[in-house]
């Protein structure tokens, strides 16, 4: 009986050891060899760079000021920094997307990795927008951030600001989110907690990789699947004339057919797989046909977090997507839809091939990674 059970135990632990060796791979930091990285720091602003003043936060240190609290291995890392801007991310704007974009266009051959520091807020949004400016790039565009600032007492700023930087060196191409430890794909970035050090959580995608004790424990199928070096292409504009309306019950379909009057574009957050209402008194299917005629793109997205939307599987939703103009958002978030469609819009000539853009895969943006 006691050989039997040592049997099934050793198989057990064999089994386990082979699930786990498939599933992750760490890597160390060896922060005393290998080749010197160049890393280029662009400051935005945003909470890690606050200060408090009697008017409350408000976004002041310098990317100089910020390193100087972070310690990062000299040998190993030259850092140089540029001053963007230093706003709240409640302030960003489309045209600051293209000013980073563009910065790092610049840079793009000089440096081995790029970090943005930036506001949480609205970090989902430029990481989005920045994984359609920036594709295919072949070195790591990483953006952090904290929910303290980095001169405060229990700040998570230094050790977010010192992992994006070590995470900027390991050359796994793409946009990525460094945050709390934890390595998300940027356009699968979603903020859900306003003031804790998790605040962000990967969708529809496992994170990329997770930080503890001075290494880096790799997914190793997103790793192998990302690994993919290409030649970059940079994209500089970006259509303001897309917006999102979010689907409440009761809303008059006068604000859509309002909002499609200024925009040439919008996002709708529907519910669950993609439902919207067909009723006397909120008909959206009349609605939709009736602005998709006048060229407005309508994709419909979902206000679920995970899982998107799936708009063939009830007929109260099925009718949508045949209509002229209307696209199904799939796994895309909020975020990444109103981003990829001002990138399509914004670098197309017609409608078609704006529709065409928006439909292409763009770094795994709408697949399921699980």
């Amino acid at each position: 009986m006691g050989g039997s059970t040592a049997s099934v135990a050793l198989e057990l632990a064999q089994t386990l050891t082979a699930l786990i060796s498939s599933v992750t791979l760490v890597v160390y930091l060896s922060e005393g060899s290998g080749n010197m990285k160049k890393i280029l720091l662009l400051s935005t602003g945003g909470t890690i760079s606050c200060v408090n003043t009697a008017q409350g936060l408000v976004p002041s240190l310098t990317f100089d000021q910020m390193l100087n609290l972070v310690n990062i291995p000299k040998e190993q890392y030259q850092v140089d920094g540029v001053q963007l801007m230093n706003i709240d991310s409640g302030n960003i704007q489309i045209k600051h997307w293209s000013i980073i974009a563009n910065q790092i266009k610049e840079n793009y051959h000089e440096y081995d990795g790029f970090v943005i520091t930036h506001g949480t807020d609205t970090l989902a949004y430029t990481s989005a927008a920045l994984s359609y400016l920036i594709q295919d790039a072949d070195k790591p565009i990483v953006i952090t951030g904290s929910q303290l600032p980095i001169g405060s007492t229990n700040t998570d700023g230094i050790s977010n600001l010192r992992n994006s930087i070590l995470f900027a060196g390991k050359q796994l191409p793409g946009v990525f989110v460094v945050f709390d430890n934890k390595v998300i794909i940027g356009n699968r970035t979603k903020k859900v907690k306003t003031t804790s050090y998790d605040a962000f959580t990967s969708l529809n995608s496992p994170d990329v990789a997770d930080i503890a004790h001075g290494r880096f424990r790799w997914n190793r199928w997103i790793y192998q699947t990302l690994d993919q070096k290409t030649q970059p292409k940079f994209y500089t504009n970006l259509s303001e004339q897309v917006t999102v309306l979010k689907l409440v019950p009761g809303l008059n379909t006068k604000v859509l057919e309002f909002m499609a009057s200024m925009y040439k574009a919008i996002v709708i957050e529907a519910y669950g797989t993609g439902t919207l209402p067909v009723t006397e008194s909120s008909d959206y299917y009349q609605t939709i046909k009736k602005i998709s005629a006048t060229g407005c793109l309508v994709v419909i997205s979902s206000q679920s977090l995970t899982e998107g939307t799936h708009m063939d599987i009830y007929e109260l939703s099925k009718k949508f997507i045949s209509i002229p103009n209307v696209i199904e958002a799939g796994l895309l978030s909020v975020e990444c839809a109103l981003t990829k469609m001002m990138w399509a819009l914004g670098n197309s000539d017609t409608t078609a091939q704006a529709i065409d853009m928006f439909k292409s895969q763009v770094y795994y943006d709408n697949v399921d990674l699980y």
